[in-house]
């Protein structure tokens, strides 16, 4: 067991904690403390208040002593202790809890004085109110706890709240119904959680304001409980309430809809009867339905079909309107059932049965209809892109209306058919007709425009723009204008086009992007922030100055605003350019080492063929950075074998290599290795593959062709700090190879003075020469990198001499360093010399300091199992059988495991609870057949 020990001590993993003085010794009382390790608290806390009698935290210590009486129950010491610190800090919270012992020893006068002691600004004074007028309520203490109430609500507290509901309880039993409503008035408006208790007080004031013949208020809160607590107890009462309520206010319509309401509760017969009193009549469209289908039913009539297919469109009931409707085709009323059902359809948006139903209809004049139908039709056929056939029909539409709406339509139909020569005579029309539009004029210069410069028609496109330009200013157009003048490379008459412009949003805007097409970024900022922050500016012009101002932050690296400004974008709920704002974010996330919200982004990305190559590059690159190499690979694999970006493919061919040394995968990394030196001659990462073969060489334990790579990386490099970490490795290297002579040669070559006086010991202790080990500790016990080291091993000097106290000594200067992975090794150590010294209840302390504090350290279930052995040796048999029951929980593969099994079998033997024994008697034979064949007669 002890060379298991020092074995796990030497190569335990990396363990942070920062520990000091009474603060630290206040730290692992309150993990005591957290832990319910009362009897241990209790004593630390009294060794605590003796070594620091004048620490700041003695007050504290006292409190928690105070505490943790309170909690064993041992109220009279837990008494004694809160006097103490009567005049301190403490004393309110000390006054509060000596008012709960009281309170709980049923001593009322008591309570009563210590409450008027606690400050009348402490949050305290405020519960032990609360607390004195409940216990004085359920005592039957109705006015006295009635008194304490009201003093509650006067100190305006978190209480405040139950105290005006137990006050307004208290009222409303009493009949007084005026104070009923004062309490329970304040106490809704402060609560919103606590819907059984609201729903109570609503009730209360209900029955209250009825009580004072305030009918309509008393409506008011039976309604926010039916519409609000429909669960409540006091629903059925409710409804039953206004029921009763609206049939003496002669209101017959609501008395009929809450007697109706009352269906299947225990006031249903009370309802029937009531209902039985009155008698409604009403017309309703379901009513008209019913009739109209049993005449239909009886005998078809047109007249009555037309009627009964409105009822049902009026009732929504559009597939049942439309099977109605087919009864009328070729009758008198052929376009009733035309208009009717295409209206149906084209607003459900079934585009293709329009067309079907009306395409080469004949109006035969029918003027009713007509327009209608051609809308219909034409509408129908442009959202299909038939765009020919929405042309021919707003063609004919227009040449009756000459209306401008329809030469707008038609404008955007020869736009998608790309009509040039029509849109440039629609464009005539338009000017000489419509000149004194507003309506229309963006849309229709726009649409042309745009359609002039996707035909690369640069020179009318641009016209186009500067004629409406000339007419009014517009962002939008201006913009596209200032597009044609960068394309066209007309930078002055851009600039000049800017200069003109009045300083407005638009105006702004275009700056900034002028700006930015510069590359004056601190403009562009200063622009499109004043857009965003300005309360005047449009949403859309938010929009695009915050996709601007995003691009403006990526450029300049900035990633914390491309985040925020990202997430403005997406609060705002903006649309503009969704795809590259998300890009943008996830590369800032990536920057900010947030992989997974990059990854989250990216993932969705992947989903578009744009951004798919870059995605599934940069979804690689996040699980390779939070070392999910499983993922990594998948993604690296996927790009090399689809991208089309060479770059990302020979990246991707590297962090392969990285991912088959990091998987202990060797000979694939290898082979790899050498595809990739063949391949890419001059990559930048030759250097760091040469550390990676190194280091392949070093793990598979060929180090002599391991040191001969770092040899030559060490003869190669001209980077110092490379050059030391390399001659450090070496040194390591032959230290591993217990080659004792060339680890003093490469030690000497180091220039890290006391690294090479820390590993100078290592290698002493390796030639069995402690007296020169312990001699070169000496040297650093005090350096901040390498003192706790060099401490722990002094502290093993003295222990391997027995000499336990002056061990603890250089232990103990382990954990005063600020950041140690030796702390926990150095309290287990003390946690030793303390055991062998027979000082069980200290051992104990030492181990627990590990398992509370050190979580994380691989000593945890050694410490099981030496708390479980010290708990024995001190006669605390269950917190033993505690401590192997969570060995044997967590620990199933340990190497003690049998050892556990064999105890907890040992214990249920003593305690003659055979039948749980031999559970861990079966599981023994499994492990040590010899050791359990030992036991063999208990289970006979």
């Amino acid at each position: 067991m002890k060379k298991k020990l020092l074995l796990l001590i030497l190569f335990s993993s990396l363990y942070i904690q920062s520990l000091s003085s009474d603060l630290d010794d206040m730290k692992y009382i309150q993990k005591l403390y957290q832990n319910k390790e009362y009897e241990i608290t209790l004593m630390e806390l009294e060794n605590f208040i003796l070594k620091y009698p004048n620490s700041k935290y003695y007050s504290t210590a006292v409190y928690m002593l105070g505490n943790t009486y309170y909690i064993t129950k041992d109220y009279e010491n837990a008494e004694k202790n809160y006097k103490k610190i009567l005049n301190s800090e403490f004393s309110d919270k000390a006054y509060y809890y000596l008012s709960v012992i009281y309170i709980n020893e049923d001593r009322e006068e008591d309570a009563k004085v210590v409450l008027k002691k606690i400050s009348r600004d402490s949050k305290y004074r405020e519960i032990s109110t609360y607390n004195l007028a409940q216990y004085l309520y359920k005592k039957g203490k109705v006015d006295e706890a009635e008194i304490y109430f009201k003093s509650l609500i006067s100190l305006q507290g978190e209480n405040k709240k139950q105290g005006l509901l137990n006050l307004g309880v208290i009222s409303y039993n009493k009949g007084e119904y005026i104070k009923a409503t004062v309490y329970l008035e304040e106490y809704i408006s402060l609560e919103k959680n606590d819907k059984d208790n609201i729903a109570r007080a609503y009730y209360m004031l209900g029955v209250s304001y009825k009580e004072l013949e305030d009918v309509m208020s008393a409506i008011d809160y039976y309604v926010k409980i039916e519409n609000e607590y429909k669960n409540s107890v006091y629903y059925n009462e409710t409804l039953r309430d206004l029921m009763l309520i609206y049939r003496e206010l002669k209101d017959y319509k609501e008395f009929e809809n809450y007697a109706l309401k009352l269906k299947g509760t225990k006031y249903e017969m009370l309802a029937n009867i009531l209902l039985a009193d009155y008698k409604y009549d009403i017309k309703e469209y379901a009513e008209a339905e019913k009739y109209y289908r049993f005449v239909l039913e009886k005998n078809e009539n047109e007249d009555i079909r037309l009627k009964y297919s409105l009822v049902l469109l009026n009732e929504n009931k559009k597939n049942e309107t439309i099977e109605s409707l087919k009864k009328l085709k070729d009758t008198k009323y052929h376009y009733e059932y035309l208009y009717y059902t295409a209206y149906l359809l084209y607003n459900d948006k079934k585009y293709k049965e329009v067309l079907t139903l009306l395409e080469g209809y004949d109006s035969n004049g029918n003027v009713k209809y007509e327009n209608y139908l051609d809308i219909f039709l034409a509408e129908s056929a442009y959202v299909l892109k038939e765009f020919n056939l929405a042309k021919k029909y707003y063609n004919k539409i227009y040449t009756k209306s000459k209306n401008l709406e329809d030469l707008y339509k038609l404008v955007l139909i020869n736009s998608s058919l790309e009509n040039l020569d029509e849109l440039e005579n629609l464009y005539n029309e338009y000017n000489s007709n419509f000149s004194n539009d507003r309506k229309y004029r963006k849309e229709i210069y726009l649409t042309i425009g745009n359609i002039y410069i996707k035909n690369n028609e640069l020179e009318k496109g641009e016209k186009v723009y500067k004629e409406f330009l000339k007419i009014q200013d517009d962002s939008v157009i201006l913009e596209n204008l200032i597009t044609v003048l960068l394309k066209r490379g007309k930078y002055k008459e851009l600039l000049i086009y800017l200069d003109k412009e009045e300083i407005d949003d638009e105006n702004i805007y275009l700056r900034g992007i002028a700006n930015l097409g510069l590359s004056n970024f601190k403009e562009a900022e200063k622009a499109f922030l004043s857009l965003i922050k300005s309360e005047e500016t449009s949403v859309k012009e938010k929009e695009r100055a915050n996709v601007k101002l995003v691009e403006v932050y990526l450029l300049t690296k900035q990633f914390e605003k491309v985040i925020k400004y990202a997430q403005e974008y997406e609060k705002n709920q903006y649309k503009l350019d969704y795809n590259t704002i998300m890009q943008n974010k996830a590369l800032a996330y990536f920057r900010l080492n947030q992989y997974e919200n990059a990854r989250n982004i990216y993932k969705e990305l992947e989903k578009n063929n744009d951004y798919k190559d870059l995605a599934t590059y940069m979804i690689a690159e996040t699980y390779y950075n939070e070392k999910n190499y499983k993922n990594a690979k998948i993604y690296y694999e996927k790009v090399i074998k689809n991208s089309k970006n060479e770059k990302n493919i020979e990246n991707s061919k590297y962090w392969l290599i990285n991912i088959e040394y990091i998987n202990n995968n060797f000979d694939v990394a290898l082979n790899k290795i050498k595809e990739f030196e063949d391949n890419y001659k001059k990559s930048e990462y030759l250097n760091d593959i040469s550390y990676i073969k190194a280091n392949i060489y070093l793990k598979q334990n060929e180090n002599k062709l391991a040191i001969k790579e770092y040899k030559e990386i060490y003869s190669k490099t001209t980077d110092l700090i490379k050059k030391e970490t390399t001659a450090k490795k070496i040194m390591e290297l032959y230290y591993a190879e217990n080659d004792i002579q060339n680890a003093l040669k490469w030690n000497n070559l180091l220039k890290d003075k006391n690294y090479k006086t820390l590993y100078k010991g290592f290698i002493y202790d390796k030639a069995k020469q402690p007296k020169k080990a312990f001699e070169e500790y000496l040297k650093i016990t005090k350096d901040k990198k390498y003192g706790d080291i060099a401490n722990y091993y002094i502290g093993n000097y003295y222990f391997n001499d027995n000499d336990y106290e002056k061990a603890r000594e250089y232990y103990e200067k382990v954990l005063s360093f600020e950041i140690s992975e030796y702390k926990d090794k150095a309290l287990f150590k003390i946690g030793e010399s303390y055991e062998l010294e027979n000082n069980y209840l200290k051992a104990i302390s030492a181990f627990l300091k590990i398992k509370l504090i050190y979580t994380e350290s691989n000593l945890q279930d050694i410490v099981l199992i030496k708390l479980g052995e010290l708990y024995e040796l001190d006669g605390k048999f269950n917190k033993a059988l505690l401590s192997f029951k969570e060995y044997y929980d967590k620990y199933k593969h340990g190497s003690d495991y049998p050892y556990v099994v064999e105890k907890l079998m040992v214990y249920y033997i003593n305690n003659k609870k055979l039948n749980v024994a031999k559970n861990y008697y079966i599981e023994l034979k499994k492990l040590n057949k010899e050791n359990a064949s030992k036991y063999k007669e208990y289970f006979n």
